[in-house]
This record gives C-alpha cells, sequence and structure tokens, in this order.
C-alpha cells in the first residue's frame, strides 16, 4: 500500500501538532508542579521527538518530489 503524498503531509503536520501539545503541556505541569519534574521533562523529550519526526517526515516528502 503506497501512501500519497497528501496523506503524508497530514501525518506529518499530526506530529508537529502533538508535539507543540506535549509541550505546552509538560511546560505548564513543569512550572507549576514540582513534585513531577521527572514526568515533565519526559513528556518535554516526547514532545521534541514528536516534532522533530514530523519535520523529518515533511523533509522526506520534499526530496522525493
Amino acid at each position: 500500500m503506497k501512501l500519497s503524498k497528501g496523506t503524508i503531509e497530514k501525518l506529518a503536520n499530526v506530529c508537529i501538532h502533538i508535539g507543540e501539545a506535549t509541550l505546552i503541556g509538560s511546560g505548564a505541569t513543569f512550572l507549576t508542579v514540582k513534585i513531577s519534574i521527572v514526568i515533565s521533562a519526559l513528556g518535554l523529550l516526547i514532545g521534541i521527538f514528536s516534532i522533530w519526526l514530523g519535520l523529518h517526515i515533511n523533509n522526506l516528502n520534499d526530496k522525493e518530489r
């Protein structure tokens, strides 16, 4: 099954939006609740990875054009 370029772009955008939301939520948790610093730090890392993955997928998709 081959994915269309539009589907790949939508997947990349979803990854980026998930990463942005995770960064905002984890940052807010980190600033307000000092008990769960480890959980907030992991959330920040997941958010950064998700944004990186979305940008990487977009770059691969652009190279194929």
